[in-house]
């Protein structure tokens, strides 16, 4: 989640392009079933222009005997979780039919002689444009394994966040290792690791993220540790796991999620963008009368689905279900190019992002039009957290016909502000001496003035860079034996980020230019533990600009709450996996009642 997480991170966070990490194939043959030969466990590769995208599918018999249950797997695809397929045998041939990225994608995979291999093709709506090759070889789940080892542990993540790790190491019948990470916090269970080999007792693996990462260790103390090393582009972070006895999937409490069947009416859309992308979501009505009010959700920083998920929580989605039971209709989509919505990601600005949710208005003032959908028009209203924050009110001077909009964590100042106290405050928290997060930020930000500098020269930014990084390593995710060539390379990795067409525009984007112009009650939330968007920092100059254009708002502070409206200790990025609530309930309760003050609905 990009979520405008300190500079001094974004390496980890969004700054890292991808790099392919491909399977090795190997020689074992392994035993099936004759009778079902496509059923097993199968890793590979799909070569998608020029780029391997580590892969893999556990197909499991149907209900009939041409009929199969898939779950794919891959980071760059499908994200952690494992992606639902339905398989069927079409002249000899594995089919797989889905969605990726918002295009039908078929999946069209062919048996060798052997049964130790998948040969076939990946091609993306329905015969247009070349298809990818994809090869896949019969392989063993780490969980079926012979001779388990599991190790668990923390990885802490240059002093920002404390991730749970569990890796499961097992043998093949030839002596090969085979294993899996997870990474619940994130999403990840039982994500296999690739290209695992052992030389002299060190065991070096390849977890295949977008930005590959690197488990390098051995086995100690009579296999009651696993003691290494987590590589991921110029960080390198100490693992020191100990043993435990079974293995467990670990899952993360979240009482708050809805489970179905709701107590209301659910179904997908996609809308058309005029500039020919898709965005797919999801619209929920009220079992009451309608006419409804209606909430757009427009999400934070960085690609986000429908709920906007991330570290086990679906935000959105317990917000939409909660304003749907009292009454109030809502509208959640796919950013563009993530999940079912097509259109590229990468690239887009905030502005490019507004005219996704002025698609989404004109959609729905199309459907009440037609008599489709019974919504009221006046009162079609935005709730954006974080960037959305910042989003909603360039679409409210856009579409002045709106009825309200929602600040969750909004933006106020310029995003080279925002950084500025950012990164001390998260640095503080994570547990830097206060001297040392200060020295961090105030380097960060002597970064940032000199790339937005009309006389900015390249080279010189990098050779202030590379000073910088000299006296401090931390600057740059790096350690104190880092070489000239890690350094010269992350300085490379943040210029590109820092450089991008998202950056540089929210960098310098001043969000009171659209506040001021903002006809519609607004509602400007934040929590005081929130270190992402500093409540002092930011808040005070929204309610300004809009009072200043004429504009009602009403603003509040919530006591202890964080970036994500959670209770929290202190706020540290680390913390929010490991909460349980995903939303405070004053929060949820506040919204409600808010958009039925501004709209004049009674709906219960």
């Amino acid at each position: 989640m990009r979520q405008f997480i300190g500079f001094w991170v974004m390496l980890l966070m969004l700054g890292v392009e991808s790099v392919c990490a491909q399977v090795a194939f190997t020689d074992d043959a392994l035993a099936f079933d004759r009778e079902a030969p496509y059923v097993g466990f199968w890793l590979g590769n799909v070569n998608a222009d020029g780029n391997a995208i580590a892969f893999s599918i556990d197909v499991q018999q149907g209900e009939d005997v041409d009929q199969y249950d898939v779950a794919a797997r891959a980071l760059q695809v499908f994200g952690p979780t494992a992606h639902a397929i339905d398989g069927v045998i079409e002249d000899d041939a594995l089919v797989l039919r889905t969605v990726v990225g918002g295009s039908d994608t078929v999946f069209t995979l062919s048996l060798r002689e052997d049964a130790q291999r998948l040969i076939g093709t990946v091609l993306r709506d329905d015969g247009e444009g070349a298809p990818y090759d994809i090869e896949l070889q019969r392989s063993l789940r780490a969980v079926h394994a012979a001779g388990q080892q599991v190790f668990t542990g923390v990885l802490n993540v240059q002093q920002v966040m404390e991730l749970d790790m569990t890796i499961l190491f097992g043998t093949t019948l030839s002596g090969r290792r085979v294993g899996h990470i997870d990474v619940p916090a994130q999403g990840i269970v039982e994500f296999p690791l690739i290209n695992i080999v052992e030389h002299d007792g060190e065991i070096t693996a390849t977890f295949p993220a977008p930005a590959p990462a690197t488990i390098t260790g051995r086995i100690v103390e009579n296999g009651s540790r696993f003691v290494g090393t987590f590589e991921q582009a110029t960080m390198t972070i100490d693992v020191d796991f100990e043993r435990a006895e079974d293995y467990t999937p670990t899952s993360l409490s979240r009482p708050q999620k809805p489970e179905a069947p709701y107590p209301y009416e659910t179904r997908d859309v996609v809308i058309e963008h005029t500039d020919g992308h898709r965005l797919a979501g999801t619209l929920t009505t009220p079992s009451t009368e309608g006419p409804w009010p209606i909430a757009i959700f427009i999400s934070g920083s960085g690609p986000q689905d429908r709920d906007e998920a991330l570290m086990g929580h679906q935000p959105f989605l317990v917000i939409a279900d909660h304003l749907t039971r009292h009454g109030i209709a809502t509208l959640r989509c796919d950013d563009r190019g993530v999940s079912e919505s097509s259109g590229e990601f990468e690239g887009a600005t905030s502005l490019d992002f507004a005219s996704d949710v002025n698609a989404q208005v004109r959609w729905l003032q199309g459907e009440a039009a037609s008599g489709a959908l019974h919504i009221n028009c006046d009162q079609i209203g935005l709730i954006g957290h974080s960037e959305g924050g910042l989003i909603a009110p360039i679409v409210a001077c856009d579409v002045p016909e709106l009825g309200f909009i929602v600040l969750l964590a909004g933006p106020g100042v310029t995003g080279k502000d925002i950084l500025a106290v950012q990164s001390e405050l998260l640095l503080a928290a994570s547990g830097v001496e206060a001297n040392a997060a200060a020295e961090l930020a105030a380097s960060s930000q002597r970064l940032i003035a000199a790339l937005l500098a009309d006389d900015f020269s390249e080279d010189a930014w990098l050779a202030t860079f590379r000073q910088l990084a000299e006296d401090n390593p931390m600057l740059a995710g790096l350690t104190d034996d880092a070489t000239d060539d890690d350094v010269d390379a992350a300085a490379q990795n943040f210029l590109e980020t820092m450089n991008g067409p998202w950056m540089r525009y929210f960098l310098e984007f001043d969000p009171t230019t659209y506040l001021r112009g903002v006809s519609c009650p607004v509602f400007a939330l934040n929590g005081t533990l929130d270190l992402q968007v500093w409540h002092d920092q930011n808040l005070p100059p929204i309610i300004d600009a809009v009072r200043a254009g004429g504009g009602d708002i009403t603003a509040r502070r919530y006591e202890g709450l964080n970036h994500l409206f959670q209770p929290a200790t202190t706020g540290a990025v680390g913390e929010y996996a490991q909460i349980e609530t995903t939303i405070d309930p004053l929060v949820l309760e506040d919204l409600v009642w808010w958009i039925y003050s501004v709209t004049g609905s009674n709906a219960r």
